[in-house]
């Protein structure tokens, strides 16, 4: 499974939220959900029971074949119509969020939850879809929330979320506030709650916040950054443990102004402020491990990416490529396959394989591994436009072939099936494209949005 932290924009007008600072919610028996999702005590223990076995176990088979009609399993929502920012899918659950406020779905049961402030305390309370207003926004107290992301941690149990809000007033009485949310994704109830603060240094642009889970689960990295493709700029970072949401680390990257130039779960990326602010951050990045903050590598280079666990950068002659696992620092040679970095390709992870893909050449393979698995173009000189791995499969669309999507066995290298889906959805998909047992989708960040529920599995 694809695991990637996703935005939640909220348009709404901002306010600060009553009850923001709560500690947390309530002990219950296990099996009960508080009304409105959480109340504020106590921080309460992850009661169980998981979530359906993800991806790799044969009662989550991958899916072979799509309906031809765009919808969300269970849930009647026209994703096409609301084609705001904010839409995201982590294996069983569906992620969504623009003007006023986000929810999740579960595709497995068709249960919807919204996130309110009912009763003072954030919370989730379970939906209908006839709750959700025009467009599939949620109405009511979330008006309040002005930025929020959220990510699955790698068990797919719980989600971990980051909500700003302002408060309203003369210019020197403003103030920014961020709260972390722990919620157990098959109760919606919140687990832990933690207000930040911070520093008036903080980007608190619409877009900025960026969350990552480590791979061994145990910790979470907050990043408030400039968005993507607008100016650069400091960022501020803080780790916290995903057991309590308190802190382990506070600015690993030191008090000296540093530009965010990428993220995972076990490491943070950071560079040297460029001489224009649309640059990206200036080379050698430093590489910084979450657990303790030490400089895992310092890379001269742009051209570096973080995957998962992973770390990805270009040598010195900008067509080979090296990789450093991040836990136990060990490196491989990649050689000349991957596209080069000359090209500024996209890199991105899928399953437990990388991608690096420009529109002329692309490479997948596992995780560090010197050899790849699939490299383009094919025979017949085409390059996917979008790749994704689910389970084995590995789902791949082309531009030249329009409405289909071609899967094969990353085992055997076997072509399994072309599957029918319409073609325009699928159309310089990249890293956007997204499998999981309950079908296909486009979850482009960006705001476009479509999903097919699977009818067929392997």
């Amino acid at each position: 499974m694809k695991r990637r932290s996703f935005m939640l924009s909220v348009l709404g007008a901002p306010a600060i939220l009553p009850g923001l600072a709560s500690a947390g919610c309530a002990r219950h028996p296990e099996g009960e959900v508080p009304p409105g999702g959480a109340t504020a005590s106590s921080i309460a223990p992850f009661s169980g029971p998981f979530p359906a076995p993800s991806s790799g176990s044969s009662d989550r088979a991958a899916p072979t074949a799509f309906s031809p009609t765009a919808g969300l399993p269970g849930l009647d929502i026209d994703m096409l119509a609301d084609s705001g920012l904010g839409w995201s899918i982590e294996d069983r659950f569906v992620f969504r969020s623009d003007h006023p406020s986000w929810w999740y779905a579960d595709l497995s049961t068709g249960t919807l939850r919204v996130l309110t402030a009912d009763g003072g305390a954030l919370g989730f309370t379970e939906a209908t879809v006839s709750d959700l207003g025009r467009g599939g926004d949620p109405q009511g107290a979330t008006q309040a929330l002005s930025d929020a992301a959220a990510v699955v941690d790698p068990r797919g149990a719980c989600a971990y979320s980051l909500t700003t809000a302002v408060e309203m007033g003369p210019p020197q009485a403003g103030r920014w506030s961020a709260t972390v949310l722990k919620t157990e994704l098959v109760s919606g109830r919140v687990l832990a709650s933690r207000e930040l603060v911070l520093p008036a240094s903080a980007p608190t642009a619409k877009g900025s916040a960026r969350l990552a889970v480590s791979s061994d689960a145990l910790r979470l990295t907050v990043a408030l950054a400039p968005p993507p493709g607008g100016p650069a700029g400091p960022c501020w970072i803080e780790v916290l443990s995903t057991a309590d949401l308190t802190t382990v680390l506070t600015s690993p990257q030191g008090q000296a102004p540093t530009v965010l130039a990428g993220m995972s779960g076990d490491a943070v990326m950071v560079g040297a402020t460029p001489p224009a602010a649309s640059s990206p951050a200036s080379p050698p990045y430093r590489v910084l491990s979450t657990t303790n903050g030490s400089l895992l590598l310092e890379v001269p280079t742009s051209q570096a990416h973080l995957l998962d666990g992973w770390l990805y950068w270009a040598g010195p002659d900008q067509a080979s490529w090296r990789a450093m696992d991040l836990g136990t620092r060990a490196t491989a040679d990649l050689g000349a396959g991957p596209p080069g970095a000359a090209s500024h390709p996209e890199a991105w992870s899928a399953g437990a394989y990388s991608v690096i893909r420009t529109p002329a050449a692309a490479d997948l393979r596992e995780l560090g591994s010197p050899t790849p698995t699939f490299t383009w173009p094919n025979a017949d000189g085409a390059v996917p436009t979008g790749l994704a791995v689910y389970d084995d499969v590995l789902y791949t669309v082309f531009d030249s072939r329009p409405g289909e999507v071609v899967l094969t066995d990353l085992r055997t290298g076997e072509e399994l099936t072309t599957a029918l889906i319409p073609g325009d959805l699928t159309s310089n998909a990249a890293g956007a494209l997204e499998v999981t047992h309950e079908g296909i989708g486009v979850m482009d960040p960006r705001g476009r949005a479509s999903f097919y529920a699977a009818t067929a599995w392997r």
